[in-house]
């Protein structure tokens, strides 16, 4: 029983796979603390200005090799991934423990050497 539902994961890993070498995506990431919508719109136009450049770049040097001699196609949209503007917040959420951790640990260690 192990065996078969093992082939039957491998197929489907071995399926998803095989889909995803139809075309190639960008992926433009920007992971600063830019958490206003002001500079998303600025660096999503960055984006929007660079990609064909980008890609007029890649297709020109790495055709033969990546692209396989124009089996595979580069999508006109580039996947974009903002995250800037949850870093802020993460780092609110690790200052607020820290602040926790801060005002503990004096205690918890006084605790322990009166204990040794």
């Amino acid at each position: 029983m192990k065996k078969v539902i093992l082939l039957i994961l491998l197929g489907l890993l071995m399926c998803n796979s095989c889909l995803a070498r139809e075309n190639v995506s960008f992926v433009y990431i920007n992971g600063s603390n830019n958490n206003d919508e002001k500079m998303k719109t600025w660096f999503e136009k960055g984006v929007a200005k660079l990609h064909p450049v980008m890609k007029e770049n890649f297709e020109k040097y790495t055709a033969d090799t990546f692209l396989k001699n124009g089996e595979v196609t580069i999508n006109e949209n580039p996947v974009i991934f903002f995250w800037g503007d949850k870093s802020r917040t993460d780092l609110e959420f690790v200052e607020k423990q820290l602040d926790l951790s801060k005002a503990l640990s004096p205690t918890i260690a006084y605790k322990v050497r009166s204990i040794i």
